[in-house]
């Protein structure tokens, strides 16, 4: 069983041919014991009940593909010359927070990177069949590639997030409305009230339902943008995915998605249109907004930003 690719398989491209230029999707077909389980696809146990259809985020400790699907990665160019970058964090006034704190930057040579930012595919489970020994599941990528791209690094990713998951990958033709989700996600968003502390984390909490590692997320997120006094709260969800966020106008608004929890982002306008794209159509748009990665200073950055817009926007 092979568990990452280095080009395209002759298979993968015989089966693309023979869909003609339509939309085909990755997919799987297993056949497993009852009582056994998929150590990469949390939540998928082949029990004696039937297993609902359900999406699941491939565990990012699974390998490196899995890792990179959530959490991206970089490249450090060691070919190309250093560069000053300036690093910001708070510090306490005389070593004492209740003094206030002022902001420190330091000066580093470091080397320039390129960062890819995680795609976040998740993979869509079907029960298809079952015995009395073992039950028969459809597993498919939820994305939809519409052809063959010039640049197949995109597809070449897929098929290897869901082959170091799965054990298997093929494609195939498809006409379903699942096609639709790449394109544009349905959120349904709420607007919930600024509150105390530990009752908007509640109320966050009853919405989302968001399991261990999505609940400290939340919490450590909301700590920041509670802190710049938004307008009103937002929590959202669209089938595996959640958000959560605040605005801070009626158009200027911060929020991420916790499932992947590796970026802010800050619209400035149109933001319910704007959620709604992919992470991947929305990076490579020409649409106005900021993206923070979680990395050392972005809370800084966010709070600047924010902080930059905020009077501009309230209303």
């Amino acid at each position: 069983m092979k568990k990452s690719f280095r080009s395209i398989p002759g298979n993968i491209k015989n089966n693309i041919r023979k869909v003609n230029d339509k939309p085909f999707v990755i997919y799987s077909v297993v056949k497993a014991r009852i009582g056994s389980h998929f150590p990469n696809l949390p939540g998928l146990v082949i029990g004696t009940e039937p297993i609902a259809d359900f999406e699941t985020l491939p565990d990012p400790s699974g390998g490196t593909w899995a890792r990179r699907n959530v959490q991206g990665w970089d490249i450090t160019l060691k070919d190309q010359p250093k560069y000053t970058k300036s690093f910001s964090h708070e510090s306490p006034n005389f070593g004492d927070w209740s003094r206030g704190s002022h902001t420190v930057t330091v000066d580093r040579e470091v080397y320039p990177h390129i960062l890819f930012p995680g795609h976040g595919s998740a993979i869509k489970v079907h029960e298809l069949k079952r015995d009395d020994t073992h039950v028969t599941v459809g597993l498919e990528l939820d994305r939809i590639f519409d052809s063959v791209p010039a640049d197949t690094r995109e597809l070449l990713f897929a098929l290897n997030v869901f082959q170091e998951s799965v054990g298997s990958s093929a494609v195939r033709s498809t006409d379903e409305p699942i096609q639709n989700y790449i394109g544009s996600l349905q959120i349904d968003w709420e607007i919930l009230p600024v509150g105390e502390r530990e009752e908007v984390i509640r109320q966050i909490h009853n919405r989302l339902k968001p399991n261990p590692e999505e609940a400290r997320i939340i919490d450590e997120r909301m700590d920041l943008l509670l802190s710049l006094r938004p307008k009103d709260l937002i929590t959202g969800s669209s089938g595996f995915a959640r958000y959560v966020g605040a605005r801070y106008g009626d158009e200027l608004v911060a929020f991420e998605n916790i499932r992947y929890g590796n970026a802010l982002y800050i619209m400035f306008s149109d933001w319910e249109r704007l959620s709604g794209m992919s992470r991947l159509d929305l990076i490579n748009s020409e649409e106005k907004f900021e993206r923070i990665v979680h990395r050392m200073g972005w809370e800084m950055t966010a709070k600047s930003i924010i902080r930059e817009y905020k009077p501009r926007y309230w209303g």
